[in-house]
């Protein structure tokens, strides 16, 4: 009897730890842990700061009275991709990793895991980029197609720590050969 208990706690996993999942999404956890507790100041150096300063303006503009859209666009458009506004929006996005999400993945063991039902509700609608459309006109359409054009895929998930501290992640991927993931955002 014991024995087809030992069988079937090992069969059902029962009593095991967790297997850390395997993937880019996991070594980028890992690799945002070890960067955290070798130097903080760098950290940022994880974010795709160009994509999320594209998405970011894009995401004002669709937010925007149409009237003032492509105004808007036209105003931001010679900060894009300038050091000094990216610079700034590394200083900003390092704020996102909240005080008990940094503790977490300094000791280490978060994972990388599908979002949770909020989650989907919460960033993955107000954070989607659609396909251009006519409605759109040409210089928004132009600069969503743009956009679209350098990006490989966005993803996003539930980064969850054995303390139980979490964070919704939303990551990147440039099309093209030799690049990696990179964070576009985190949320709690």
């Amino acid at each position: 009897m014991h024995k087809w208990l030992l069988v079937a706690l090992t069969m059902f996993g029962c009593g095991k730890a967790k297997a850390v999942p395997k993937g880019p999404e996991q070594d980028l956890v890992a690799e945002l842990g070890n960067a955290l507790a070798a130097d903080p100041r760098k950290v940022t150096a994880l974010w795709d700061v160009e994509i999320r300063q594209q998405v970011d303006l894009f995401e004002d503009i669709t937010r925007a009275p149409g009237t003032e859209r492509v105004k808007m666009l036209e105003a931001a458009q010679p900060r894009l991709g300038e050091a000094a506004a990216l610079d700034t929006l590394r200083a900003e996005v390092s704020g996102e990793l909240f005080a008990a999400f940094r503790v977490a993945l300094v000791k280490g063991g978060c994972v990388w895991g599908p979002p949770a039902p909020g989650d989907l509700e919460l960033y993955t609608s107000k954070h989607e980029l659609p396909k251009p459309k006519p409605e759109m006109g040409q210089h928004i359409g132009q600069f969503l197609f743009d956009l679209q054009r350098q990006i490989g895929y966005i993803t996003s998930g539930r980064v969850t720590c054995p303390d139980g501290t979490s964070a919704w992640v939303q990551l990147v991927k440039r099309k093209g050969g030799g690049n990696s993931l990179r964070i576009l955002r985190v949320g709690k």
